[in-house]
This record gives C-alpha cells, sequence and structure tokens, in this order.
C-alpha cells in the first residue's frame, strides 16, 4: 500500500514538474509577443506608414489655419475693419493649440519609434535564439508569473531582465543568467507533501496552464498582432500609402487655394 502511494506521488510530481514546464513555456510565448513582435510591428508601421499618417495631420492641420485665416480676414473686411496677418496668426495659434498639440505628440511618438530603429542592432539568427534562451531560463528563475509572493531582490532582476530583452541586450541578458544562478531550484517544494497536497497543486497548476494559454491567444487575436501580419503584405501596405498621399495631397491643394484667397484678401485690404 505504502509503495502504491509513493509511485503515485512520484507520478503526480512528473506531472508537476512537466505542467510547469508548459506553464513556462507560455509565459514566455506570451512576453515575446509583448516584449518583442509588438516592439517590432511598432517601429515597423511607423517606418511604412507611420511616417505618412503624420505627415497627413501636419497638412491637415496646415489646412485648417489657412481656412480658419480666410474666414477671420473675411470677415474683418465684412466688418470695414483692416487685416493685421500678425492677429489673425496669433488668434489661429490660440484657436488651434489642441490640435498643434496633437501634431506635435504624433511627431514625438515618431522620432523615439525612428530613433529606436536607428539605435536597434539586428540580431543574427543564433543570437535571436540565444536571447529567446536566455529570457525562458531568466523567466524561470524570475518571473513573478511563476513566482508568486514578495520578492524585491527577484522583482528587480526580473524588471532589469525585461528591459533587456525588450532591447534585445544580448550581453546584459548573458551575465544575468549568469549573477542569477542561485535561484535554480530554490522554488522545487514537492519533496515531503503527500498525495493530496499533490493533487491539488496539480490542479492549480492546470488551471492555471489555461490562463496562460488564453493569454497567448488573446495576444495573437490582438489588433496590433493583426497588424503585423498586414504590414507583410506589400500590396496592403502601398495600398495604405497611396490613400494617406491621396488625402495629403488633397490637403494641400485646399490649403492652397486658401492661401492665395488669403492674399487676395490681404493685397485688396491695401489697395483701399
Amino acid at each position: 500500500m505504502a509503495e502504491t502511494r509513493t509511485t503515485e506521488a512520484e507520478g503526480l510530481r512528473e506531472e508537476i514538474r512537466a505542467c510547469r514546464e508548459r506553464i513556462v513555456e507560455l509565459v514566455c510565448a506570451y512576453d515575446h509577443i509583448v516584449l518583442q513582435t509588438y516592439r517590432q510591428i511598432e517601429c515597423d508601421y511607423a517606418l511604412k506608414i507611420g511616417c505618412w499618417e503624420v505627415a497627413l495631420l501636419e497638412a491637415e492641420l496646415a489646412c485648417k489655419k489657412a481656412k480658419r485665416s480666410l474666414a477671420l480676414a473675411r470677415a474683418r473686411v465684412n466688418d470695414g475693419l483692416d487685416v493685421e496677418p500678425d492677429e489673425v496668426a496669433k488668434v489661429i495659434d490660440d484657436e488651434l493649440t489642441q490640435w498643434t498639440s496633437h501634431v506635435k505628440a504624433a511627431l514625438a511618438n515618431q522620432s523615439q519609434l525612428l530613433q529606436r530603429l536607428a539605435g536597434q542592432r539586428t540580431l543574427t539568427p543564433a543570437e535571436a535564439r540565444r536571447l529567446k534562451r536566455l529570457w525562458r531560463t531568466l523567466a524561470k528563475r524570475l518571473h513573478p508569473d511563476l513566482h508568486p509572493g514578495d520578492d524585491p531582490e527577484r522583482d528587480v532582476l526580473f524588471s532589469i531582465a525585461t528591459e533587456a530583452y525588450r532591447d534585445g541586450n544580448l550581453a546584459l541578458l548573458q551575465s544575468l543568467e549568469v549573477s542569477t544562478r542561485g535561484f535554480e531550484g530554490r522554488d522545487d517544494d514537492l519533496a515531503g507533501r503527500t498525495t493530496d497536497e499533490l493533487h491539488l497543486e496539480l490542479e492549480l497548476l492546470q488551471a492555471e496552464e489555461n490562463v496562460a494559454a488564453e493569454r497567448v491567444e488573446e495576444a495573437k487575436a490582438s489588433a496590433t498582432y493583426q497588424l503585423g501580419e498586414q504590414l507583410q503584405d506589400a500590396e496592403w501596405v502601398t495600398s495604405k500609402v497611396m490613400g494617406l498621399k491621396a488625402s495629403i495631397a488633397a490637403f494641400d491643394e485646399s490649403r492652397r487655394e486658401y492661401d492665395r484667397r488669403y492674399r487676395e484678401l490681404l493685397e485688396e485690404c491695401h489697395g483701399r
């Protein structure tokens, strides 16, 4: 009887270890999507399409300013007043402060993404595989999802590892792997547990595995992930860019027309 329970307990311990390994894989898969894939998609989008979206915002803002300048100038002429370009410009700046801030924020974000691309060294396939293996090792030792509880030292090291993985900093991850080896096996607490306790642990882990699997699927179903697939479609990218270029051209044409009419109005005022 005792031998049977010992065999059962050992089988449960093996199942628990296997389940923990699957959870590690799922957690690492999710982190790879969020820390690496999403980041690359954002940069790829900025390079291929984002620059045109920012140009469209600038063209639209310029068109709004030109249209509003003409409207203000026309109103002053109708009231028998002179048109002061500096005064008109100040009113426009005050009225469109929010729009201007929006455009500046978009420009800043675009610049940040492009700077990230400029400073990013492309890893070789071997280095990329090494990066993922190191992240898996460090996640297994440090990840809060795998080691719940209050452990400040572990939390700090995990935060450093996360930034290194996000930036593709292979050297830092290698250094962290060496310096965190003391965490290896620290949480292997299965020895001495009763069969009932092992059954409960396995049940909890299986529930955790299901949650982790759902998180991965949700990440893959996200708009950002789907965008990444679209960015690989050259026809889709070309179509998107052509549409943005057409809109920019339309705003530019309207702005030029508003500017022309505004200049004519100023000349009319000066000729009176």
